[in-house]
């Protein structure tokens, strides 16, 4: 493959056994293949189950209008790009069942970065009992602090400023797992995948939330009073999103960013998931359940087509 190459000229499409394309504003030329194979061994399944998994979760991001940020991304890189660069092997292959018995609520679950850069941000923490925010209220000594008060410490310890953007992002699904289960050795026959838990409407995509915040040690407002806190334990809260007995696959994330005259700083920030999902990841991460995976998306040659986007 080259780039910029100057023989063709303005022309794009096949020209003899070479593609030209024009990806923002730069030519790339590469061998025209006539007869593209289409493999289905264990490792390429996988593969192409978690490219489509990632591509998922991106897409429903940009349709709860949240936009990734990653401080590396190369000039002639796409967001996409970007994001898929960092997130394509964080992701998990899913059944036929878990595609298509969800109606919608699929939750996409991976280890995604929804950002990656240079800034330091306490992260959440997985426990049993939820996600945890403990860190973030690290050296804060007030009894009921307030946002400023929180700010205050981070902008003390030197990896905030004034002026910083804090973002809390929260996404919960209906997912909760239940019946869920690896293949069987002897006859690799399908276990019905995600049952939906009436955490959401029935067939309803997972619900996102995002609450931002100016980082100012002068900030109102009590940590316990923001919607994403649950001060008991001080554990992310999803009660003003939806609620339900039975326990269902939520996530969260905290950033922060900066604006500078050379660009967008920003922290390195997982997705951190709770138990539920973390149960889930843990069940389709194993060489049973992956190589089940294989044999039926392979005898489907559904997953090639690109069926779980």
């Amino acid at each position: 493959m080259s780039k910029g190459s100057s023989y063709w000229g303005t022309a794009t499409g096949k020209i003899g056994n070479t593609v030209v394309r024009v990806r923002k504003g730069v030519r790339v030329e590469s061998a025209y293949q006539p007869n593209v194979t289409n493999p289905r061994s264990s490792g390429q399944v996988v593969q192409r189950g978690k490219f489509s998994d990632a591509v998922g979760f991106y897409k429903r991001a940009m349709a709860n209008f949240f936009r990734m940020a990653f401080e590396d991304k190369k000039t002639n890189e796409t967001d996409f790009n970007a994001y898929m660069r960092h997130n394509v092997s964080r992701g998990y292959v899913y059944s036929r069942q878990m595609v298509t018995g969800g109606e919608g609520a699929l939750p996409y679950i991976g280890k995604w970065l929804l950002s990656y850069g240079s800034l330091y941000i306490p992260q959440l923490a997985m426990q049993p009992s939820g996600i945890n925010f403990t860190k973030l209220m690290t050296g804060v000594t007030a009894e009921t602090p307030t946002m400023g008060d929180m700010f205050a410490v981070w902008i003390s310890s030197g990896y905030a400023q004034e002026g910083d953007i804090f973002t809390v992002v929260r996404v919960l699904s209906s997912a909760d797992g239940a019946g869920y289960d690896e293949y069987s050795d002897e006859t690799l026959g399908l276990i019905p995948g995600f049952t939906y838990t009436d955490v959401l409407p029935a067939g309803a995509a997972p619900k996102w939330s995002v609450d931002q915040y100016i980082v100012s040690a002068k900030s109102p407002g009590k940590v316990s009073e923001q919607r994403w806190a649950k001060i008991e334990g001080a554990l992310i809260s999803f009660d003003d999103m939806g609620t339900a007995a039975t326990p269902s696959a939520r996530a969260a994330a905290v950033i922060l960013t900066r604006k500078t005259a050379n660009g967008l700083l920003c922290s390195t920030s997982p997705l951190v998931w709770d138990k539920t999902a973390e149960t889930m990841m843990e069940q389709m991460g194993t060489d049973n359940w992956l190589e089940g995976q294989r044999k039926a998306w392979s005898s489907q040659n559904v997953i090639l087509a690109g069926a779980l986007v």
